[in-house]
């Protein structure tokens, strides 16, 4: 009975080269700089309603 393949992130050198495994560590990175930068806006966010809420 023929099954599907199946590899985990382990062997992605080994399937698509290693530029492969650089684009990926360039896509964690970019996740990361995208999770701090909307946790710098949320943050941000909620210091101006804070201000509002006491100036009114």
């Amino acid at each position: 009975m023929a099954a599907p393949a199946r590899a985990h992130l382990g062997h992605m050198g080994e399937l698509a080269g290693h530029g492969h495994l650089a684009g990926m560590a360039a896509l964690g990175a970019a996740a990361a700089i995208a999770a701090a930068l909307a946790a710098r806006k949320l943050k941000k966010k909620a210091k101006q309603k804070t201000a509002e809420e006491t100036s009114s």
